[in-house]
């Protein structure tokens, strides 16, 4: 038999006011938490450091500004010539452009390096060669780079050392032609020096047995685009924004250049203008003979 209608309706009404405490008004009790305040967190290692206590570092940029500029030399002190720009443009450096006034800063800007610091796990290889590592922020703190480093640590309990890797600032397009005239273009990561008592600088790097190659022995001579790009940048041309850099002639150094035969070990005597069967490679000096412009 059904319960009438009227007595379950009784029944929860009951049940409500007893769980309301019994007056018919309702109560509202608190919940309570255990979680703790929203804690800071460390954008850099210093900060880390910092916030948990451990005191005596201090960040040290791995890198020079990039975005200085060149000194404006006095007038015919310049060693960048006019070449394919004509006055007034935005590449020619009398008007403020962006090409290189001197060959000494043109070794500065092509030998700049911009290095950035990271935090890595340890492979095999180091530590079968006792590569430093770090487990906690204060072993961190004292690894040798660490006064490098802006990344956060990771402290999981892992252990990382410190690692990098850098990029030129500055591109080098190096440009030869064949002796029918036939042009190539490759690019290298080439370094550079200066000599201050003869304002003569100098290009140097390994080329192996290709086209380029052959080309800087058959005709003893070269151009290099030294190129720097910034493609977030509105404006045109200085140090930072879009375009900066130089053009220059070379020409091949036959006597303090290296040339090795196929096998890597045999060192080989090269003249200009004839490049031989077994030649593997060359550690080339090209030495600049004119700046120009960089349009």
């Amino acid at each position: 038999m059904k319960k009438p209608y009227f007595l379950l309706s009784l029944l929860a009404a009951t049940a409500m006011l007893a769980s309301c405490g019994g007056d018919g008004t309702s109560t509202t009790t608190p919940v309570s938490s255990s979680e703790d305040p929203a804690q800071e967190i460390p954008t850099t290692f210093a900060e880390q450091l910092e916030m948990a206590g451990i005191t005596g570092y201090t960040y040290v940029d791995p890198n020079t500004p990039i975005n200085e500029t060149e000194t404006v030399p006095e007038d015919g002190k310049g060693d960048c010539q006019t070449g394919a720009s004509g006055t007034g443009t935005d590449y020619y450096p009398p008007s403020g452009g962006g090409s290189y006034y001197t060959l000494e800063w043109m070794v500065e800007r092509a030998n700049l390096q911009y290095y950035n610091y990271f935090w890595s796990e340890p492979t095999e290889k180091d530590i079968e060669n006792g590569v430093e590592t770090a487990t906690t922020l204060a072993e961190a703190a004292e690894l040798e780079g660490a006064e490098y480093m802006d990344d956060v640590f990771p402290n999981d309990g892992k252990a990382y050392k410190v690692d990098n890797y850098y990029n030129a600032v500055a591109t080098k397009s190096l440009v030869t032609s064949d002796l029918e005239g036939n042009y190539t273009v490759a690019v290298y990561g080439m370094g550079a020096s200066y000599d201050a008592e003869t304002n003569t600088a100098t290009f140097s790097g390994s080329i192996t047995n290709k086209t380029t190659l052959h080309n800087l022995i058959l005709t003893g001579e070269g151009e290099i685009l030294v190129y720097e790009y910034n493609p977030t940048s509105g404006d045109k041309v200085g140090p930072g924004n879009r375009n900066y850099g130089c053009r220059v002639r070379v020409e091949v150094n036959f006597e303090t250049s290296t040339w090795m035969a196929t096998d890597y070990k045999t060192p080989l005597t090269v003249e200009k203008g004839t490049v031989p069967e077994n030649l593997g490679y060359g550690a080339v000096k090209l030495d600049v003979t004119a700046m120009y412009t960089l349009g």
